[in-house]
C-alpha cells in the first residue's frame, strides 16, 4: 500500500465511524424518549391506582362516585378522542386537563376527605408532589 492508499481507506474508515455515531446518538436519544414516555405513563398510572383504591368519595357533577368508578371515568377520559392530536403525557398534564373539572358543565371535580370537600386536581397535585419527593409511584 502506497500513501494515498492508506489516506483513501483512513478517510473511508472514519466516514463509517461517523455513521456509527451518528446512528448510536439517534438510537440513545429514542431510548431516552421512549423511556420517558414509559415512566410518565407509570406515573399517570399511579395516580389512577390511587384514586382506584381509595375509600373517598369522590364528586363529578354533582353526583358521587366510588374511587372505582371515578378511576373508569377518569382512565376513558384519559385517551378520549379529545387528546388525539395533543395526547395527555405527564402526571401535570393529566391533573390540569383531565382530572380538574367536566368539559361539559365546567364544573370542577371534588374529593371529600374527612367531610371536607377537596378539589381531586389540588388533591392529585399534592400526592404527585409527596410521591415525587418520596420516590413513589
Amino acid at each position: 500500500m502506497n500513501i494515498q492508499e492508506d489516506n483513501e481507506k483512513l478517510i473511508k474508515d472514519s466516514r463509517i465511524m461517523s455513521k456509527i455515531i451518528v446512528i448510536v446518538i439517534i438510537w440513545s436519544m429514542l431510548m431516552i424518549t421512549t423511556g420517558q414516555l414509559i415512566a410518565n405513563a407509570q406515573s399517570i398510572d399511579g395516580l389512577l391506582h390511587e384514586i382506584k383504591t381509595s375509600e373517598y368519595t369522590f364528586i363529578r357533577n354533582g353526583y358521587s362516585y366510588t374511587g372505582e368508578q371515578a378511576y373508569k371515568w377518569l382512565s376513558w377520559k384519559r385517551y378520549h378522542r379529545q387528546y388525539k392530536n395533543n395526547p395527555i403525557k405527564t402526571e401535570q398534564e393529566f391533573i390540569a386537563r383531565v382530572a380538574n373539572r367536566s368539559r361539559r358543565t365546567g364544573t370542577p371535580y371534588y374529593i371529600i376527605v374527612n367531610k371536607k370537600y377537596i378539589r381531586l386536581d389540588k388533591w392529585l397535585t399534592e400526592l404527585e408532589t409527596h410521591n415525587t419527593v418520596e420516590g413513589g409511584i
